[in-house]
């Protein structure tokens, strides 16, 4: 799993937020209570200006 969270912020890291995106909600599917991988999925639909999906749990 955390290798998961951390090729998203590999993606995060290169601003590509969409991919970042998609390895958190694979990372949370396994591990739902993950505090940290939800800010990392915020944060990645704040830089892409998504302020709706920011706040989705």
């Amino acid at each position: 799993m955390l290798q998961i969270i951390f090729r998203g912020v590999s993606y995060s890291y290169i601003n590509d937020f969409e991919q970042a995106i998609q390895d958190y909600d694979k990372s949370l599917q396994l591990n739902s209570q993950d505090a940290q991988t939800y800010f990392f999925r915020g944060i990645a639909y704040y830089n892409l200006g998504d302020l709706q999906s920011l706040f989705r749990v």
